[in-house]
């Protein structure tokens, strides 16, 4: 079987089944904390979205960047986005 690397953690973890389509995620944790990530991003997303026509476009980009966390992690390494 293949070496899958998980979307969440990027570990690399083995297929138990080749039954189906290949798991995105190593463990059930990891798919519990994608939902939560979705969840929060379309929460701040909506946020973003009510500040209104007044503010620019490039303004609207920065407040995401801001709300999202932008930027790297106290180790140095990039956050990876996740499309839904």
């Amino acid at each position: 079987m293949e070496t899958l690397y998980c979307a969440c953690c990027g570990q690399p973890f083995k297929r138990s089944s080749s039954r189906g389509p290949a798991p995105l995620y190593c463990s059930r944790d990891c798919r519990r904390q994608i939902e939560v990530r979705r969840r929060t991003w379309a929460a701040m997303g909506a946020a973003v979205g009510s500040l209104g026509a007044s503010v620019g476009a490039s303004d609207k980009a920065w407040g995401i960047a801001a709300l999202q966390g932008g930027g790297s992690d106290r180790d140095g390494r990039f956050a990876r986005a996740v499309s839904a």
